[in-house]
């Protein structure tokens, strides 16, 4: 949305047409990300997130989980990077930034990878750093490390084990 506009619900047409205005139609939009996180929902998860590690913020954790049911935005991811608020992807997978979301150097084209096959990304990002984007815990097995997640995720996100 154009700085100093309002998303509006009621106005879909409107609000695509600002977001690819400014830019975050970023690819095939996150339709299959969405799926993930309704099938972990399916699946009895109650909060569930996925959580990165960007290269260049080492500190700092890109983390992205569904808005509450009963609060303003249903249906939306949220993505931040630790505190920092950097958008919404609504619920037919427009990203829509926030004012912070271009201080983030290089946070749109890992949000493209991610777009465009979340678990491949998830699972090759799992390897590369040794802990699981679904739950974000250390992965310890053999099995774990080769897949990039583990067992436990692999069944309620529904993904290959």
């Amino acid at each position: 949305i154009v700085k100093g506009e309002k998303y509006n619900p009621a106005n879909k047409e409107a609000n695509k047409a600002a977001a690819k205005a400014q830019g975050v139609d970023l690819g095939g939009n996150f339709n299959k990300l969405i799926e993930k996180f309704n099938t972990a929902k399916a699946n009895g998860l109650k909060r569930p997130a996925l959580t990165y590690q960007l290269h260049n913020f080492p500190n700092k954790k890109l983390k992205i989980y569904p808005a509450l049911t009963t609060g303003k935005n249903p249906g939306f991811l949220y993505v931040k990077l630790s505190d920092l608020y950097l958008g919404k992807i609504d619920n037919e997978g427009i990203l829509i930034k926030s004012k912070d979301f271009e201080s983030v150097f290089g946070v749109d084209e890992f949000l493209k990878e991610i777009a465009k096959d979340p678990v491949k990304f998830s699972a090759i990002h799992g390897r590369n750093i040794g802990s699981c984007c679904f739950c974000a815990r250390e992965l310890t097995t053999k099995e774990s490390l080769t897949a990039g997640y583990g067992p436990i995720c692999a069944e309620k996100w529904e993904l290959p084990w």
